[in-house]
C-alpha cells in the first residue's frame, strides 16, 4: 500500500493531558528523553520496544496567531507550499519518496503552532528524517507553484463555508475576538492570501523556521541518541534569526450574531464565552465541565435537548484551549423554529450549574470518561509522539500521568461550581446563530444565567 499524504487545519491544539489507566503501573517510568541542541533546537522522544514503527514530527511554535495581521494565512500557506519542491527534491519526488517509505506524511497548522510528521518502520529513520528536514528547511517557493497554491486555498476555504459547524465556528472567533489574530481564520481570507508575495513567504520563512523555534520529536523504536544526532546534522547549520513567536492575550468581544444561510435546513446554535487556558491550574476543570455539561450521551445537554425534548439530533459542549486563554462552547443543530426553545434549555442548564452543586457521582463519572478517553487516544506511537511535543511547547516540560490524575482527581464540586459562576456570565455570553432564521430575533435578556 502507499504512503497517506493529508494535510490538516487544526482550529485549536491537540490535547495535551493524559492519565495513568491502572494503578499498579503507577510507579513505572515513561522512556522520555529531553535534549537540546547547540543551535536551540529541541529534541524529546519516547522509546516504545514493544513496536517496529516510529512515528517522527517537526514542530514549529509558530501559528495563525503569530501573523501580522496583514499576512493572516501565511503560517497554513507556507505548511501547503513546502510540499511544493525543496532544493533537492521536485513535488513528484517528493510524493514518490513519501510512497517508498509506505508509511504515512501528515502536516497541519493551528493557531499556536505547525507540525510536519512522518510514521514509518524504525529502519527508514535516516531517510524520513532526511525528507521531513529538507521540507522545513530548504523549500524552494517557486513563484509558479505559490500561484496555483493560491487557488488550492481557496477551495480550502470554500469549503469551509460549505461545512456549517466549521462556518459557525470561524463566525464566532471572528466577531468573539475581532481585534485579535485569535480572531482570524487559519486559512486567512481570499484578500490576505492572493496579497501574499513570494518576499512575504520567504521573510516569515527565514525568521520562524529556526532551530530554537522547532521540535523534534518521536516515539516508538527510536534511539535516543539517533535521533539527536540526525537533528544536528540538519539543523545546527541554521542561522538563528533571533525572533520568537509573541503575542497578547486576547479581550473578548461577546456579541450575538445572526447569519443568515438559506440554503442550510438546520440552523447552527453557537454559544460561548472565554475560559481558563491550557497553562492554567483550572484546565481540568474546565474539560471536566464541558464534559458534564455535554460530552456524551449521558451529558445535560443531550439529555435534556435530544432524549427529554426531541428538539435536535445532537448538542454537545467543549473547549477550544490556547496557551493563555480559552474558548468553552455550547453547540447545537435544530429547524428554526425551535431555536428559542433549544436556547432556553441550554441557558437554563447554565442557571442550573452557578446554582447546584454537580452531585459527587456525576463528578466522578466525567473524570473516568475523561481518563479513558485520553488514554484510548495515546495508544499509538503517533499520538503520543504529539503528545509530548506539545507538552514541550505548551509547558517546556513533560507531565507524568501520575501528577495530571492527580490533578485531575483534585477537582472538586466547589471548583466547578465557582468556574461556572465565572464564565457563564450574562454579559460574557456570546451567540452565534446560522442558517434560515425566519423571524428569530435573541437579545442579552434571552442568555441571561
Amino acid at each position: 500500500m502507499g504512503t497517506s499524504l493529508r494535510r490538516r487545519v487544526a482550529t485549536g491544539p491537540p490535547p495535551v493531558l493524559a492519565f495513568k489507566p491502572f494503578g499498579r503501573r503507577t510507579g513505572r517510568m515513561r522512556r522520555i528523553r529531553k535534549t537540546v541542541t547547540s543551535s536551540g533546537l529541541t529534541v524529546v522522544s519516547e522509546r516504545m520496544d514493544h513496536l517496529r514503527s516510529v512515528s517522527l514530527g517537526i514542530w514549529v511554535r509558530a501559528g495563525s496567531r503569530h501573523e501580522p495581521l496583514e499576512q493572516s494565512g501565511i503560517a497554513h500557506f507556507i505548511e501547503h507550499l513546502v510540499f511544493k519542491g525543496t532544493e533537492r527534491r521536485s513535488t513528484r519526488q517528493i510524493a514518490e519518496e513519501s510512497d517508498w517509505l509506505g508509511g504515512t506524511l501528515d502536516a497541519f497548522t493551528s493557531h499556536e503552532c505547525a507540525a510536519y510528521s512522518a510514521k514509518i518502520l524504525d529502519e527508514h529513520l535516516p531517510r524520513a528524517f532526511d525528507l521531513l528536514a529538507d521540507l522545513v528547511t530548504a523549500p524552494r517557493f517557486d513563484a509558479q507553484e505559490i500561484e496555483k497554491e493560491r487557488h488550492v486555498i481557496l477551495e480550502e476555504m470554500r469549503l469551509v463555508e460549505d461545512t456549517p459547524d466549521d462556518l459557525a465556528t470561524e463566525l464566532f472567533l471572528r466577531h468573539f475576538w475581532p481585534q485579535h489574530r485569535l480572531g482570524r481564520p487559519i486559512l486567512g481570507t481570499e484578500e490576505t492570501l492572493f496579497r501574499l508575495t513570494r518576499e512575504a513567504v520567504w521573510h516569515y520563512f527565514k525568521q520562524l523556521y529556526t532551530p530554537p523555534n522547532l521540535v523534534v520529536s518521536a516515539a516508538g523504536h527510536v534511539e535516543h541518541e539517533r535521533l539527536v544526532e540526525l537533528a544536528a546534522r540538519y539543523f545546527d547549520h541554521i542561522p538563528d534569526s533571533g525572533l520568537r513567536p509573541q503575542d497578547t492575550t486576547p479581550k473578548p468581544s461577546p456579541q450575538i450574531v445572526l447569519h443568515k444561510k438559506e440554503q442550510l435546513s438546520e440552523t447552527q446554535i453557537l454559544l460561548g464565552a472565554q475560559c481558563p487556558g491550557l497553562r492554567s491550574r483550572d484546565r481540568h476543570a474546565v474539560l471536566l465541565l464541558s464534559s458534564i455539561l455535554g460530552g456524551g450521551t449521558s451529558s445535560r445537554l443531550f439529555q435534556t435537548i435530544r432524549e427529554d425534548h426531541g428538539l435536535a439530533y445532537a448538542t454537545s459542549a467543549g473547549t477550544m484551549l490556547f496557551s493563555d486563554t480559552g474558548l468553552f462552547l455550547i453547540h447545537a443543530a435544530t429547524s428554526p423554529k425551535n431555536v428559542l426553545r433549544v436556547l432556553d434549555l441550554i441557558v437554563a442548564e447554565l442557571r442550573r450549574l452557578k446554582r447546584e452543586p454537580v452531585p459527587a457521582e456525576e463528578l466522578q463519572r466525567a473524570k473516568e470518561q475523561a481518563k479513558a478517553a485520553t488514554m484510548l487516544s495515546l495508544e499509538s506511537s503517533n499520538a503520543r509522539m504529539a503528545h509530548i511535543a506539545q507538552q514541550e511547547i505548551y509547558f517546556g516540560h513533560q507531565t507524568s500521568y501520575d501528577q495530571i490524575l492527580r490533578s485531575i482527581e483534585a477537582v472538586s464540586v466547589d471548583d466547578l461550581q465557582r468556574l461556572a459562576m465565572e464564565i457563564f456570565q450574562t454579559e460574557a455570553l456570546a451567540l452565534v446563530l446560522l442558517g434560515r432564521l425566519d423571524s428569530v430575533r435573541v437579545d442579552r435578556e434571552q442568555l441571561a444565567c
